[in-house]
């Protein structure tokens, strides 16, 4: 009787699963059906290897390169291109997240990037070529190299221009409905001017401040149309102040003061900028770096009717003011944590 509901059906039963991968997993074997439900929501974040193995992964993924691009390998040298009868599924379509750091930095023996070998550039570059032009739509992309692989991205990047991505074919209708994106301030700034002509509809935005702040990271600030959340993550002991270029990117938040529910400040003040700005929908405050009690009181006077969560991380005196601010001018909160 299951095996016969229609295929909407197990379409929606299925989406219930798509946390419980074990489930999804024993589901592979029932029918055809089954299986293509199953593949094609595990196959949208393939990237948490505590469910998929990154070497079977990559071979999964040359094994459905299209022809073109496994004779172009070929005559450049690169024996190990599986040559099978073609894949079940075509799995690389089914995928709506991508992360550049999962496919360049990786351990296993089979796939080896970040090193002078052109010929695993030559991979990733066919595997990114795949993945934009059969993607129809992705939803999140990962760009953010941490600090650990800072020196191994100036490095390759250097060599090889490996965000060239943004200019193959179909790569527009790719990234153009993205909704999530994590990046670093240090990424190419042209990257960034680029990616901004292409996508405004991120909701959710996530930057990682290294010393170097790229210009362009305004320009993708600014042109988004419905910026729901923005976090903002400042690796420990770089900035001890507003540099002009940080503060740049503080100011452009306040063209999306109407449509932020959710304000993450990492390793940094709340900037004093704020005080005067109102968040008119802002339900969510996470500030791990407050040093200036005040501050924050005044940001609450314009902005804590709506808040709902607030998590504070306190290095300061004044903290009883804080509490009786809260209590006045937060009457909508349901959650409050906030430590010393």
């Amino acid at each position: 009787m299951i095996s016969t509901l229609p295929t909407d059906c197990l379409n929606k039963i299925f989406e219930f699963l798509e946390e419980d991968k074990a489930t999804l997993h024993s589901c592979l074997l029932v029918s055809r059906l089954w299986c293509r439900i199953s593949v094609e929501i595990l196959w949208r974040n393939i990237w948490n290897f505590k469910w998929f193995n990154l070497a079977q992964i990559i071979r999964t993924l040359i094994a459905c390169l299209p022809k073109e691009s496994k004779d172009f390998l070929i005559n450049n040298g690169i024996t190990s291109i599986p040559i099978s009868k073609p894949s079940l599924f075509n799995y690389a379509s089914f995928c709506k997240v991508l992360s550049i750091p999962y496919l360049l930095i990786n351990y296993c023996p089979y796939f080896h990037i970040l090193t002078a070998n052109s010929k695993n550039y030559l991979i990733t570059q066919e595997i990114l070529k795949m993945f934009m032009n059969q993607i129809s739509s992705l939803k999140q992309m990962d760009i953010c190299f941490d600090i650990d692989h800072y020196a191994y991205y100036n490095e390759f990047y250097t060599t090889y221009n490996f965000l060239n991505f943004i200019n193959f074919p179909g790569a527009n209708d790719c990234l153009k409905n993205l909704s999530e994106l994590i990046c670093c301030s240090y990424i190419d700034s042209e990257f960034f001017l680029q990616l901004s002509k292409i996508c405004h509809n991120i909701n959710s935005l996530v930057i990682k401040f290294e010393e170097t702040v790229s210009v362009g990271i305004n320009d993708l600030i600014f042109c988004q149309n419905n910026l729901k959340s923005i976090s903002f993550s400042f690796n420990e002991g770089i900035f001890n102040r507003f540099r002009d270029d940080i503060l740049n990117c503080f100011k452009t938040l306040t063209k999306h003061s109407n449509t932020l529910k959710k304000l993450f400040l990492f390793g940094i003040s709340l900037p004093p900028i704020f005080i005067n700005i109102t968040f008119s929908n802002l339900r969510i405050l996470k500030l791990t770096s407050v040093e200036d009690v005040d501050i924050l009181i005044k940001f609450l006077v314009n902005n804590g009717k709506n808040l709902e969560n607030i998590n504070l991380m306190i290095h300061c005196d004044n903290k009883n003011s804080l509490d009786l601010a809260i209590a006045e001018y937060c009457p909508n909160l349901k959650s409050l944590i906030h430590k010393n």
